[in-house]
């Protein structure tokens, strides 16, 4: 028996892979690593932002207006739940990529991450110097997966060999540091955005494209 949060991601993951979307649409893994990056940005980013980074150049395709409003439901709905996870001290999980033989792959989870902190570059560098030593590693641990993760060699040297292994260890608890520091800064609230509603036929788009959506996805 699927769990329903399971069998909700499994739905949004058979749709991000969908053969009528273009290659830069993400993956599961590389959207779950914007969600995070989203989640614990040090600055507010709004939906209208991040949204348009699942999709990519050519957005969603999606069938009809009930089935956006569910795809993004299911993208809210996955939101949510990493808050809420990060709200326990222990819980937070990433979704990582795993090989053909069972090894763990974080490289799309950190691209998806590295697109976050792109959206707010500012703000990141203020936490890479912090004075919180933990913070200032996490921070600065996230901007090195990021590039090492979108090199085409991967790792260069002993070193990045070494971080390269223990990276999908480091991550959950770096992304509950980063969390932390959040509510520090911002209050409990985390400045959540609203929970998703039903999109009207004249409401903008939500790809991004500033169209219609009557006129633009919903086609």
């Amino acid at each position: 028996m699927v769990k329903p949060s399971a069998r909700r991601l499994q739905i949004l993951e058979r749709f991000l892979w969908r053969a009528d979307h273009g290659d830069d649409v993400m993956v599961l893994s590389e959207f779950d690593g914007l969600v995070a990056g989203v989640a614990v940005s040090p600055a507010l980013i709004l939906p209208s932002e991040w949204l348009p980074l699942i999709w990519g150049e050519d957005g969603p395709v999606f069938d009809s207006g009930r089935q956006a409003n569910e795809i993004l439901g299911l993208i809210q709905g996955h939101y949510n739940a990493v808050l809420r996870t990060l709200r326990v001290p222990g819980r937070y999980a990433a979704i990582f990529d795993e090989d053909r033989d069972g090894s763990v792959l974080w490289y799309a989870w950190a691209s998806g991450f590295a697109q976050a902190m792109a959206l707010r570059p500012a703000d990141w560098d203020i936490l890479v110097l912090s004075e919180d030593e933990t913070v200032r590693y996490a921070a600065t641990l996230f901007g090195r997966l990021g590039e090492l993760a979108d090199r085409p060699g991967g790792a260069a040297d002993d070193h990045e060999e070494a971080l390269d292994a223990a990276a999908a260890d480091l991550i959950p608890g770096c992304v509950e540091i980063l969390h932390a520091a959040r509510i520090a800064s911002h209050g409990a609230t985390g400045q959540a955005p609203a929970s998703a509603k039903p999109i009207g036929r004249n409401a903008p788009c939500p790809c991004g494209s500033g169209k219609k959506f009557k006129t633009c996805c919903l086609q």
